[in-house]
């Protein structure tokens, strides 16, 4: 497995603000739906799961976006420091949106609007 060797700062970003405002900066490298088999890679009603690269330290977050259908919609996303794509196609067929969130013992950042 090629590593990337990269972490992205966010995840050493104390303030939320801006933590969130470096993540907002990714760019996408692969999107890799709502489906991995038979494995849904969101929680809650709607979502998927996407592989980006930071632009400004050249690393790769893997990023699980969910969405709960209710009285008022609730959006949740979940970033992931991976060190190469096959780490994220690995997770990916590993864990269902539930299971990467719970379960997985990785650096996890996550946000809920």
């Amino acid at each position: 497995m090629k590593k990337h060797k990269k972490r992205c700062k966010a995840f050493d970003i104390k303030d939320r603000n801006r933590q969130y405002r470096h993540l907002c900066k990714l760019v996408p490298v692969e999107k890799y739906g709502s489906f991995c088999g038979d494995k849904m890679l969101y929680t809650w009603d709607d979502g998927g799961r996407i592989l980006s690269r930071c632009p400004e330290c050249d690393a790769l977050v893997l990023i699980q976006h969910s969405e709960y259908h209710g009285a008022e919609d609730s959006y949740y996303s979940d970033y992931f420091a991976v060190d190469s794509v096959e780490e994220a196609h690995k997770l990916n067929r590993k864990y269902n949106g539930w299971e990467i969130e719970t379960d997985y013992k990785g650096e996890r950042i996550y946000f809920t609007f």
